[in-house]
């Protein structure tokens, strides 16, 4: 069983703890060509550069719209673009990992495609002629910094997600827990709420529990990689890079002939983080 001290503390969780928890081997500042990125990995598939980027995005307000879009699309600057192509010359295929620690939100799916291939978006159909209930397809809107054929020198986009590899025992129990009994809940009034109440005031004592029995670990922290493929790239990332914790997104065609941007592959630990987002 994992120990407190098998994870790195709140706060310091990087792309080297993820090299590190899937005990892949890797150099810092590596000579590739001219440039030095961050990381040359040297993963289960072959050899993988990796140079992070961290975007600026500081809310002012507690209210209203912000594009996180934008932020993100820096990591195809000029000076990540010559990183990539220096690792395009040499074979080797080049991922820019976003991590989020100036800025005031973690990046989703959404700023990722949106900066890759194009903002998410849908189409149905209106006017004339069109269904009473038009059926809504998933568009990519614009086009995306490695759309065109431009940056093929970039494999894949990559965003970093520390998360607490156990908290997912304690989510569970404590479901499990309204589960049982949510049939013997009063009606919907003030004696349901009152019932619920005494069901939350129980959840401490089964983190208590599972913190006691070393199932539930407050300070535990792991890293995993949501990776965003780039299908026109000039080197592939192999599929086997990814870990068992990660996401991949790529591609996809579908039964209408066309194609869609999607989740196509889940590791097979991917349930420990996926839970606390249900």
């Amino acid at each position: 069983m994992d120990g407190p001290d098998a994870y790195p503390s709140e706060g310091e969780a990087t792309l080297a703890d993820y090299l590190i928890n899937r005990r892949i081997r890797f150099e810092y500042e590596p000579q590739i060509g001219t440039r030095h990125p961050d990381f040359l990995a040297h993963a289960p598939g072959g050899d993988v550069v990796l140079d992070v980027y961290e975007p600026v995005l500081r809310l002012h307000n507690s209210s209203g719209a912000f594009d996180a879009v934008k932020p993100v699309s820096g990591a195809f600057d000029d000076r990540k673009r010559k990183q990539a192509q220096a690792a395009r010359h040499v074979g080797l295929p080049f991922v820019v990992v976003i991590g989020s620690a100036n800025s005031d939100i973690t990046y989703d799916w959404m700023a990722a495609v949106g900066a890759l291939r194009g903002r998410p978006g849908v189409s149905f159909a209106v006017g004339p002629g069109a269904p009473s209930e038009p059926k809504a397809t998933p568009v990519l809107v614009g086009v995306g910094r490695t759309g065109g054929g431009e940056n093929t020198s970039f494999s894949a986009l990559a965003v970093l997600h520390p998360f607490n590899p156990t908290l997912w025992r304690l989510r569970l129990a404590q479901r499990e827990l309204v589960r049982q009994h949510e049939p013997r809940l009063p009606p919907d009034d003030g004696n349901r709420i009152r019932a619920l109440t005494e069901i939350y005031d129980r959840y401490s004592d089964i983190e208590a529990d599972l913190t006691q029995r070393g199932l539930y670990i407050p300070r535990a922290r792991r890293v995993r990689l949501s990776i965003y493929r780039n299908p026109n790239a000039a080197i592939p990332l192999p599929l086997t890079f990814a870990g068992v914790h990660d996401e991949q997104w790529d591609e996809l065609p579908i039964a209408d002939g066309s194609v869609v941007y999607c989740q196509v592959a889940l590791g097979r630990d991917a349930r420990e983080w996926q839970v606390l987002e249900d």
